[in-house]
């Protein structure tokens, strides 16, 4: 249960690390980065948000429509409840299998939200970055390099 409960955790910081991609590449799409210091400055910044802190940064510049909203509200909502209320709602079935059992059908269900919400803002992170000239090819070719730099440092 407890690993399950870390899945769903990892699943709400991926959403919300996505949110945050799309106000940086927004913010530098408007030209209001002009260094790598700034940009550094901003990433930083943008790492203390809350996930309800992006949320209304990216509304700032983005229409949701409807069924979008509703997905993002409940990925907001269910974080929280998750961070916040999550083993005290739970305190009494943690104590038998079967409750934690439940727990673990309810954990799945929390990643599941998280995981709909990131596809939906990866979508509009992709047409920023393709705004920016950044394409799939640059961002491979990124992350290999990021691999080899941890693989040697494991070494």
């Amino acid at each position: 249960m407890f690993a399950r409960y870390g899945v769903a955790a990892y699943q709400a910081q991926c959403f919300e690390f996505e949110l945050g991609n799309i106000l940086s590449l927004q913010i530098r799409l408007d030209g209001k980065v002009n260094s790598l210091e700034e940009l550094f400055t901003l990433d930083e910044r943008i790492s203390k948000k809350t996930l309800g802190g992006l949320l209304t940064e990216v509304r700032k510049f983005v229409n949701f429509d409807t069924k979008s909203e509703e997905i993002l509200n409940e990925g907001l909502s269910k974080r929280n409840y998750l961070t916040h209320n999550y083993f005290s709602d739970n305190s009494i079935k943690i104590l038998s299998l079967l409750g934690r059992d439940e727990m673990i059908i309810q954990l799945d269900n929390l990643s599941e939200a998280f995981k709909i919400a990131e596809a939906l803002v990866q979508n509009l992170t992709k047409l920023l970055m393709q705004k920016l000239g950044i394409t799939d090819e640059h961002v491979k070719t990124e992350y290999e390099k990021l691999l080899k730099l941890e693989y040697a440092r494991n070494k």
